[in-house]
């Protein structure tokens, strides 16, 4: 059985089409999310309290363990639903996902915190042809699995960036067929500041497939653990 209750508030799915993102808090126990936690740094012998064993974790690999696959809980798949499904009441009902793909961001130590430009995922290259339409996925989410502090290897997001880039491939659509055209005119948008999200364990981010967005430096006290997963 699975509740109908939704699991997302009217206010959270109007700030993800809005913004192009929502960072939900609690929508996973954290416990769960916290024995997640536990597995990746049990898979690789590795001990939480001894930073020299940092170096074996390896910055993502994929998995079909229960306590990662036990993070695709009901209520994250029903808001799933509510973001991308016309039926929401029956999408978290099957399609379970049976492995997770876990993102390690490891700690940089002292200096300047590093940010890239951002990136688009899923835009192909010259030599890797994606096409605009159909998109390959339209959402995907970032499962976290322990507290998270700013600074500290965080994903950063450009509010509203993919209604920018929606507008721009739909003024030229045969122009850019192909995402890694569209990227190549990143020029042509003002795409403003980024935000840094900042999670708790159990929290979990949504972002649009076209909302630009980046990764940055782990200046924190400890890896950066999240579980990538596309819709």
């Amino acid at each position: 059985m699975y509740t109908t209750v939704n699991a997302l508030s009217q206010e959270q799915i109007y700030h993800y089409f809005e913004f192009g993102y929502v960072l939900v808090s609690g929508l996973i126990a954290r416990d769960v999310a916290n024995r997640a936690d536990d597995y990746v740094f049990k898979y690789h012998d590795a001990d939480r309290n001894d930073p020299s064993t940092w170096k074996r974790i390896r910055r993502d690999f994929t998995t079909e363990s229960p306590e990662i696959v036990a993070t695709y809980t009901p209520a994250y798949r029903h808001a799933c639903a509510q973001l991308i499904s016309h039926d929401p009441h029956l999408f978290p009902a099957g399609g379970l996902p049976t492995n997770g793909y876990v993102l390690t961001i490891p700690v940089h130590g002292d200096g300047e915190w590093v940010k890239d430009y951002g990136h688009m995922d899923g835009s192909g290259s010259a030599s890797y042809i994606v096409h605009s339409f159909p998109q390959q996925w339209r959402m995907f989410s970032m499962i976290y699995f322990h507290d998270c502090e700013p600074g500290g290897g965080n994903t950063r997001v450009w509010p509203k960036s993919h209604r920018k880039w929606e507008s721009l491939l739909r003024s030229m659509p045969e122009k850019y067929r192909f995402s890694h055209q569209l990227i190549a005119d990143r020029a042509l948008l003002e795409l403003g500041e980024p935000i840094e999200l900042v999670p708790q364990a159990g929290d979990v981010a949504f972002l649009d497939q076209r909302c630009w967005h980046a990764g940055s430096d782990n200046l924190g006290k400890r890896p950066r653990m999240a579980m990538n997963f596309k819709w």
